[in-house]
């Protein structure tokens, strides 16, 4: 019972630090695209504050992808064979 504890505690956080790795990633494309919209329209201040978002969102990205944990190997060997006896329920 430890075992599935652990393994539902480590694989709610890999989806917790997933999730936020795809916020950032989402907010990294969100400031490249006003950092684009700026310099189109000659506004070459605001692309500059929007290229430093850009630039902040994309290391919190990165640094969140390096952080994701890896689920042991136990983890998922216990996981499909739960998988499995639900099934056969």
């Amino acid at each position: 019972m430890e075992l599935k504890s652990a393994c539902a505690a480590v694989m709610a956080e890999t989806k917790k630090v997933q999730r936020q790795r795809d916020e950032a990633g989402a907010r990294h494309r969100f400031w490249a695209g006003k950092a684009e919209l700026a310099v189109g329209k000659g506004r070459d201040d605001l692309a500059r504050e929007a290229l430093v978002e850009k630039r902040r969102y994309q290391q919190r990205e990165e640094s969140l992808d390096q952080e994701t944990p890896r689920p042991p190997v136990l983890c998922a060997i216990n996981t499909r064979r739960i998988s499995a006896s639900l099934k056969k329920s």
